[in-house]
């Protein structure tokens, strides 16, 4: 058995809570898809974006995925077989952080997010690969 301390139905705009919160979310999401994303959308901010006023790189509102989603998503990659359980005993917080991207949109129409699937499937493999080596 999973058990989540979280509401499956919170939803979340990974890349924004990431950015936002990086430490806290580099230990408790480690599975962040969005490393990639971040990281290139930074590089293309200090280079190219000029404007004094905050620009928020994240998906798109469409984009936001629930907890409940994330989970099993995890589940999936890691090809656990048993029940995932959410603990829904515990205070739930805010139930949607929604950051608006429509300013990188404005400059980076185009830009095409990493999905989550593909982020944690890429995040697993790569654990998997590397869990002798990782911090334990």
């Amino acid at each position: 058995m999973w058990l989540l301390g979280a509401r499956p139905k919170k939803l979340e705009m990974f890349l924004y809570e990431y950015a936002k919160n990086f430490c806290d979310l580099l230990v408790a999401y480690f599975i962040c898809c969005c490393t990639q994303d971040l990281a290139e959308l930074t590089v293309w901010v200090m280079r190219e974006y000029h404007d004094p006023t905050p620009i928020s790189l994240s998906v798109d509102e469409a984009d936001e995925v629930s907890i409940k989603d994330v989970a099993l998503a995890v589940a999936k990659a890691m090809k656990f077989e048993g029940e995932v359980v959410f603990d829904t005993s515990k205070a739930d917080g805010q139930f949607k952080k929604t950051a608006s991207n429509k300013k990188l949109r404005k400059y980076r129409p185009d830009y095409d997010f990493t999905t989550m699937e593909d982020g944690i499937q890429k995040s697993v493999d790569w654990f998997v690969e590397n869990y002798e080596s990782c911090r334990k």
